[in-house]
């Protein structure tokens, strides 16, 4: 006679492995908790969660429902280029903040996601920048950063 366990531990391991599986391969994967910083732009300080490595740029915001004012996630880079970003799989605007030398070189305001079944298309920096901060569509004018504006990063 065989041992209970054996169907149990067969189902167990099936489950493990199909779940293991889902969690490497799905594109929506939390990359972890990302480090925080706090931005300095004005009188404006904002939350923001730091992606400073490959996958975690190419998640970005994607997939999230929201993002509150007075947060946004900052992209940083080893060397300025004119790195493109899009609103794939985004769910509300954002604007991006295009900085270099701690300070902002322009501002593209209130991008909006692509409407459904259409291919979104890149946003491109008109010089090279190290850095893009995101934040909720409409709080840069709302904060009123102009470009020229110094931008302070207290880094985790």
């Amino acid at each position: 006679m065989k041992p209970v366990w054996c169907p149990v531990l067969g189902l167990a391991t099936m489950v493990l492995s199909v779940s293991l599986v889902m969690v490497v391969f799905h594109p929506f994967r939390s990359v972890t908790v990302l480090p925080l910083a706090e931005v300095r732009i004005g009188q404006s300080e904002v939350t923001v969660e730091v992606a400073d490595e490959a996958p975690e740029r190419f998640l970005g915001l994607s997939g999230r429902q929201s993002l509150s004012a007075g947060q946004g996630m900052i992209f940083v880079f080893d060397r300025p280029d004119r790195y493109g970003f899009w609103m794939r799989d985004m769910n509300f605007p954002l604007d991006f903040v295009w900085i270099d030398g701690g300070r902002i070189l322009e501002i593209t305001p209130g991008v909006f996601p692509p409407e459904n079944g259409t291919e979104p298309f890149p946003f491109y920096p008109q010089r090279p920048v190290s850095v893009v901060l995101e934040v909720p569509g409409g709080y840069a004018q709302s904060q009123g950063w102009k470009p020229g504006q110094a931008v302070e990063v207290s880094w985790p």
